[in-house]
């Protein structure tokens, strides 16, 4: 890592394209253990992409490419929603001195100020939804058919009459 953060920061910093090998932007650690070197590595990843000659690549490659980016910015979505309701639940926004969590994430995050209550609401909702979470994280379903499946399922929850339990996502068996 060629820049660093406070402990309590997760978030991009650049290395001014000194070239410190992960690229131009690196992503601090949160911690030393298992979420630092998940950092470490994503922004080794970003920088292999980055490092690749699109000019010389063909379309079922770059195909193939586009496939899998997609799939792994689906699950960094859910892996971040995860952690955005624990976040919220220990108010470590507070420490950084932002009144709520939405002035954190427009503020940390650079998110507008609809998109931080849009990702904040659907981690909620997520987080009550334990199987259609876990088929997100896994990258069964993506993140636009998570938030399908939160948005309905709240409607559900609202027509039955103390209601609590709220259908979830199961994949077909056979």
């Amino acid at each position: 890592m060629t820049a660093s953060t406070p402990a309590t920061s997760a978030r991009p910093v650049t290395d001014g394209g000194t070239g410190g090998g992960e690229g131009p932007v690196a992503f601090a650690a949160a911690d030393g253990g298992g979420a630092g070197e998940a950092q470490r590595l994503l922004g080794l990843a970003v920088a292999a992409f980055d490092e690749d000659d699109l000019a010389a690549a063909d379309g079922a490659a770059i195909g193939d490419d586009l496939v899998a980016m997609r799939s792994g910015i689906d699950r960094l979505e859910a892996q971040f929603s995860r952690r955005l309701v624990r976040f919220e639940e220990t108010h470590g926004y507070e420490s950084a001195g932002a009144a709520n969590l939405i002035s954190w994430l427009r503020w940390a995050c650079r998110m507008g100020t609809g998109a931080a209550a849009r990702r904040l609401h659907l981690a909620r909702q997520l987080h009550e939804l334990p199987e259609t979470e876990s088929a997100w994280r896994s990258g069964a379903i993506s993140t636009r058919h998570a938030a399908v499946i939160g948005r309905a399922s709240m409607r559900w929850a609202r027509t039955v009459p103390g209601r609590r339990s709220r259908p979830c996502w199961r994949p077909r068996s056979g």
